[in-house]
C-alpha cells in the first residue's frame, strides 16, 4: 500500500521557499531593482544612477562613511568616520596629496575639526590656528615705515596732485588704507584719496609741522566687479601759507563686506 504524502512536510516547504523569496526582496535596492543591498560588514558592487529629487537626503545617522575613488583605485573623496571617535572629509589629488582636510591633526583626541587647503605638492596654502585662534597660514606681512618725512612725496602747489599711487584689482568689496601727512615752512594743506579717479572718504586737512595721520575706508562695496582693475592714488596741495604737504600711505587691504 502507498504512502499518502505528508502535507505538513509539502507545507514547510512552500513556507521557506516563499521566506526565502522574501528576504530577498527585502535585501533588493528599491532604486534600481537590481543588486542586493548590503547587511552589516557585507559589500556589494553596485552600478548605481541615484537621483534625489526635491527634498529627499541620503542619510547614514549611526556612522555611515562615503568614499570615491577612479578606476585604478585611487581614493579622491571620503567622508565619514576617522581612526578614532571623530569624523572628517577628504578631498585628494590624483597625485595622492590631500587638497582639502577638515579633520582634527590630533588622532587621540578629535574633538574638534579644523580645514586646511594644500597645493599640489602639500604645502599649506591656508590653514586654521591649532589653538583655534585664527590663521596659522598665510602669515601675514607687517609693514614698517619710516618716519622722516621730509623724505616723503610732496606737492607744493595749490592745485591736487598724486604723490602715491597703486594699480591693482579688486579683490575684496571694501577697501581700507592708511596714511599720514604733514605741511612744512608755513604751509596748511590737504590731503585725499581717490580710486579710479573717484574720491574715497572725506578730505583731510592738514596742519602746518603737525603730523596728522587718518583712515580712508569704503563701509559700503567698491564699484565694479570682483577682477576688475583698480587704481589708487594719493594727493596732496597747499591751501594757505609757502611750503609743501607731504604724505604717504602707511598700509592699504581690502576688506570683506563686513
Amino acid at each position: 500500500m502507498a504512502l499518502l504524502p505528508d502535507p505538513w512536510a509539502s507545507l514547510s516547504g512552500e513556507i521557506r521557499a516563499i521566506k526565502q523569496r522574501l528576504d530577498e526582496l527585502a535585501r533588493r535596492s528599491p532604486w534600481t531593482n537590481t543588486g542586493m543591498r548590503p547587511v552589516g560588514d557585507n559589500t556589494t558592487a553596485l552600478d548605481l544612477n541615484l537621483e534625489v529629487q526635491d527634498t529627499g537626503r541620503i542619510s547614514a545617522p549611526e556612522g555611515g562613511s562615503l568614499l570615491l575613488g577612479d578606476l585604478q583605485g585611487r581614493t579622491h573623496l571620503y567622508s565619514g568616520g576617522l581612526a578614532t571617535n571623530g569624523f572628517g572629509t577628504y578631498l585628494q589629488r590624483i597625485n595622492g596629496t590631500q587638497a582639502l582636510t577638515f579633520a582634527d591633526s590630533d588622532p587621540v583626541n578629535e574633538s574638534v575639526q579644523r580645514i586646511a587647503l594644500a597645493d599640489s605638492d602639500g604645502k599649506p596654502l591656508l590653514a586654521e590656528d591649532a589653538a583655534g585662534s585664527g590663521a596659522a597660514w598665510p602669515l601675514a606681512p607687517i609693514q614698517f615705515r619710516g618716519l622722516s618725512w621730509p623724505t616723503w612725496s610732496n606737492n607744493n602747489g595749490a592745485a591736487f596732485v598724486s604723490i602715491e599711487a597703486a594699480t591693482t584689482y579688486k579683490t575684496s568689496p571694501r577697501l581700507y588704507v592708511s596714511v599720514q601727512g604733514i605741511c612744512d615752512s608755513t604751509a596748511a594743506g590737504e590731503m585725499r584719496l581717490l580710486v579710479n579717479g573717484t574720491q574715497l572718504g572725506a578730505t583731510v586737512a592738514l596742519p602746518n609741522l603737525a603730523l596728522t595721520g587718518s583712515t580712508f575706508g569704503t563701509p559700503a562695496a567698491l564699484p565694479g566687479a570682483i577682477g576688475d582693475g583698480l587704481s589708487i592714488e594719493l594727493q596732496t596741495r597747499v591751501t594757505s601759507g609757502t611750503g609743501k604737504a607731504y604724505g604717504r600711505v602707511l598700509a592699504a587691504l581690502f576688506q570683506p563686506s563686513a
